[in-house]
């Protein structure tokens, strides 16, 4: 690939006029339109690409988008890993990933390195606590963009579940299913402590509220809270009486369900499960599971277009579809 310089001796001036033409500063040093064409008919027909350290040094786009992951165990990472790239190729930017293991010393640090590269923007994939980011971390100029849930900072961009939709649903759904016996099953995520509070707000305006003994968040996560919130339902439910349970995650509901069945409870019949998320198993499981598919895509696509600039720089919120399967049904 040809230089500045190449350019400069093809065109029979100096490096510094090739630099300002190429700058689109042609016309503030009083270059002759015949030189400015010639040098840009030259690095068209040869290919010439800026420098990228270089136009980063004179303060121009990095074209590089810094994406923070908070967990690499989540599953739905792949497809939004997808979506991210797909839309950088599109808009001529490039991805750098980093992850954010560790304490919050260890996170700041791994957000420092990622910064030395000078991305034109950050996006946040999961939801993390941005009260413990100093505002050394965030760039005047630099957007953060968060996919997760939706946080009141003023300096990141939300782009999220509408999670108070989400609960109307679920809670919803299992009205109009005839149960009333329900419980909450969450695990230690925040993730799963906000959809907790909205679920339980919702279920407070029902004729058939939420029964207290039945509403847990485990201190562990995913498929292992799931199992140590089947052994509480067990001992609060000593009678193995019908009820019906909104899990705040598959992994849960996945976790919740493989246990009863160890102890010889069946779904639906002896406790009807609804939950979030629907991970690509939730459809294969027997029975199926009744979840709220998130617009995962959607939302990559979404924190994608605000960092490039084809969207305003404003909270995105998107309404999740209800999937009905057969763990959810009254029998």
């Amino acid at each position: 690939m040809p230089s500045q310089n190449d350019l400069a001796r093809l065109a029979g001036v100096s490096q510094s006029v090739v630099s300002r033409v190429l700058n689109g500063r042609a016309g503030e040093f009083g270059i002759n339109p015949e030189t400015e064409q010639r040098i840009t008919t030259l690095a068209t027909s040869l290919g010439y690409r800026p420098n990228p350290a270089a136009t980063m040094l004179l303060g121009g786009a990095s074209k590089l988008v810094g994406v923070i992951v908070r967990s690499f165990d989540d599953p739905y990472l792949a497809a939004i890993l997808q979506e991210l790239n797909r839309g950088a190729l599109a808009a001529g930017r490039t991805l750098l990933v980093a992850g954010m293991e560790g304490n919050a010393s260890q996170r700041a640090e791994e957000i420092r390195r990622l910064q030395h590269y000078r991305p034109d923007a950050l996006i946040v994939v999961g939801s993390t606590d941005f009260s413990q980011w100093t505002d050394e971390l965030f760039i005047p100029g630099k957007p953060v963009v968060q996919i997760g849930l939706p946080v009141p900072d003023p300096r990141v961009i939300s782009c999220g579940l509408d999670e108070v939709a989400a609960a109307h649903e679920l809670v919803r759904h299992l009205d109009e299913a005839g149960h009333r016996r329900c419980g909450l099953l969450g695990d230690a995520t925040p993730a799963s402590r906000t959809r907790a509070r909205h679920i339980r707000a919702t279920w407070a305006d029902q004729q058939h509220p939420i029964i207290p003994a039945f509403d847990m968040l485990s201190p562990l996560e995913g498929a292992e809270a799931g199992a140590q919130c089947a052994k509480f339902l067990l001992e609060t439910n000593p009678s193995k009486a019908p009820i019906a349970v909104i899990a705040t995650g598959d992994l849960i509901a996945m976790g919740l369900i493989r246990k009863l069945g160890e102890q010889g409870l069946t779904i639906p019949h002896d406790v009807a499960v609804a939950s979030y998320d629907d991970l690509p198993v939730a459809a294969l499981l027997h029975p199926s599971l009744t979840t709220l598919r998130q617009p995962t895509r959607d939302l990559a696509a979404a924190a994608m277009a605000i960092v490039t600039g084809a969207a305003p720089p404003l909270p995105v919120i998107l309404r999740g579809e209800l999937i009905v399967r057969e763990s959810s049904f009254r029998r």
